[in-house]
């Protein structure tokens, strides 16, 4: 999987044009129809957790996600418009304590990406159970 990653973030520069926003602390992702938070950290590490029980929850290490890429990605795939498959996003920036959050136009390479972790997530028995009960992209979402 670790080629499907770097093939997803070298996507994900290539159709992004460069930007990096020193002022963004942490990327929530919350994918279409799905019952997960996904929350990414500038030092590339991640925690999703059950909406509906934030005990239910998981890490990945640091380095994991490449934070720039994401954020570039993000913000390119950014509207306002609510798409056929409504997978959010949002930008919690320096200071603030709520995300600005906006719909993406086309959550392909987020679900390859996030995908892409599939095995390496950190979590008990109850998240393995609840992953397989409840994807994080169901399937026709």
């Amino acid at each position: 999987m670790k080629t499907v990653r770097t093939l997803v973030t070298a996507l994900l520069l290539i159709t992004s044009p460069a930007f990096a926003d020193d002022a963004v602390s942490r990327v929530v992702i919350v994918p279409a129809n799905g019952p997960w938070f996904i929350n990414v950290s500038p030092d590339g590490n991640a925690n999703v957790w059950l909406r509906t029980d934030p005990n239910i929850k998981a890490t990945l290490p640091p380095d994991s996600f490449d934070f720039d890429a994401l954020v570039t990605a993000l913000k390119r795939l950014q509207t306002d418009e609510k798409p056929e498959s409504p997978t959010h996003a949002g930008f919690l920036m320096e200071g603030a304590d709520n995300a600005d959050g906006f719909f993406l136009t086309d959550d392909t390479l987020i679900r390859y990406l996030v995908a892409s972790f599939a095995d390496e997530w950190q979590g008990n028995d109850l998240f393995r159970k609840a992953l397989r009960d409840q994807p994080m992209f169901p399937e026709g979402a």
